[in-house]
């Protein structure tokens, strides 16, 4: 055993029981997480990007100070 492997370990030992189940529930839903399809997600960004180029144009952008201004309601 590794010291990382006993140090997790002596962790989950001084945990309660109910603390204890709930470490082991997060590792299970890490183990059966779907791995990051960058593709995918690049392909969806791709698909905004092209939404907002034909309803804006593709010279159109947004700045941040624009994005605070609308919030705020008032320009700086």
């Amino acid at each position: 055993m590794s010291a990382l492997e006993q140090m997790i370990f002596e962790k989950v030992r001084q945990l309660e029981v109910r603390q204890q189940q709930q470490v082991l529930d997060f590792l299970e839903r890490l183990h059966v997480a779907q791995p990051f399809d960058h593709a995918a997600w690049q392909a969806e960004v791709d698909a905004i990007r092209g939404d907002i180029f034909a309803h804006f144009g593709k010279d159109h952008r947004i700045d941040v100070q624009s994005l605070l201004d609308e919030v705020r309601e008032e320009a700086s």
